[in-house]
């Protein structure tokens, strides 16, 4: 991770930082834009990060303010303007609310390509400098990816696999969770994270894409009785930061941050992968595999080889086209594809 971010952002991590003792580090506090304040990648990993663990491994020289969007009243897709303006040095985000100005970051996370948490973080370590090359033409960065794990649809009523969600009104957060299910014929709707619950109560939706763990945290199972075991995708997140304040930090106290947050990405992959398994037992019954709190009833909708193959069918008739639409940028493919692509055996025409 050092040497990525030095090579895109044109700096010398020549004084490594686990060689820094805490008096070569110099006092910083930063300001920093976290996710959603009920989630468990806030609570957990976010906000820890910055009020507790940096600073007890840095002896009290660095450390973070963080604020969820909650608590700002914000939607999220605000966070890199945010950043770009100064208002934070750094922020917490999934991916799919940044791309407004950067469809080239979709690239990391397409619906349809990685199935679980060891091909998604392959495919992401092998992106981030195609990303980080677009952001630093926006003064940023991408300093860390991590995932809000894999992304599940959750309907009212019984559906009968991918094929079974054609007709449905669902709920998406990405334009690549659109492009995939409306190939399997499905209409898209988009509302925010919180206005899910009522929106199933009334009607507006009839199912909706999320993770297992952010799912049982906000209590989408008092409205919603199943669960397709078909991830779409792995809804993935970055730490991001303004490069201009980036590049300001001196070269001791910024490689010995790297260090911090390289070690954060790592933590945060290999927890998350068994919370998020926690996550399914917790919604579908598993008391013995609950720890959160009490299992709650949701029924699993098996994937099969059946779903398996119509994924691959949409990935290549609706996820590749619906993002270099997008992208419009005839470049988009060649990076994606002697990356992610190569690693996985696909090829965008």
């Amino acid at each position: 991770m050092l040497k990525s971010l030095a090579t895109i952002a044109g700096l010398s991590f020549a004084v490594a930082a686990g060689t820094a003792g805490a008096d070569d580090i110099q006092p910083h506090q930063f300001k920093v834009l976290g996710t959603w304040s009920s989630l468990s990648q806030f609570k957990n990993y976010e906000a820890p990060f910055w009020t507790e663990t940096l600073s007890a491994n840095t002896e009290g020289q660095m450390s973070g303010e963080i604020v969820s969007i909650s608590v700002m009243g914000l939607k999220g897709y605000e966070t890199l303007n945010l950043l770009q303006n100064g208002v934070f040095d750094m922020g917490n985000m999934v991916v799919a609310y940044v791309t407004g100005s950067t469809p080239e970051m979709e690239g990391i996370d397409l619906a349809g390509v990685a199935t679980d948490m060891a091909s998604a973080r392959a495919n992401a370590d092998a992106y981030r400098d195609v990303i980080n090359a677009r952001l630093a033409e926006q003064n940023l960065i991408m300093l860390a990816h991590y995932p809000f794990g894999r992304q599940f649809v959750f309907c009212k009523d019984e559906f009968d696999g991918l094929a079974g969600l054609e007709g449905r009104k669902i709920r998406t957060s990405s334009a690549t969770h659109a492009d995939f299910l409306s190939g399997a014929g499905a209409t898209n709707v988009t509302i925010a994270f919180g206005e899910v619950v009522p929106a199933i109560q009334n009607g507006v939706v009839d199912c909706a894409v999320t993770g297992a763990i952010p799912a049982y945290d906000a209590s989408w199972h008092e409205v919603i009785n199943y669960v397709g075991e078909l991830p779409i995708n792995m809804g993935m997140a970055g730490l991001y930061a303004n490069l201009s304040k980036w590049q300001s930090i001196d070269d001791v106290s910024r490689s010995a941050l790297a260090e911090q947050i390289s070690n954060w990405e790592d933590t945060t992959w290999t927890n998350y992968v068994t919370e998020e398994n926690e996550g399914l037992a917790c919604l579908t019954g598993d008391d013995a595999g609950c720890s959160k709190g009490d299992a709650v009833g949701m029924s699993l909708i098996p994937m099969t080889e059946a779903d398996s193959a119509q994924a691959k069918g949409i990935l290549q008739s609706h996820v590749f086209p619906g993002w270099l639409e997008r992208c419009g940028d005839e470049d988009c493919a060649g990076p994606w594809n002697a990356t992610i692509g190569a690693a996985n055996g696909l090829s965008i025409q």
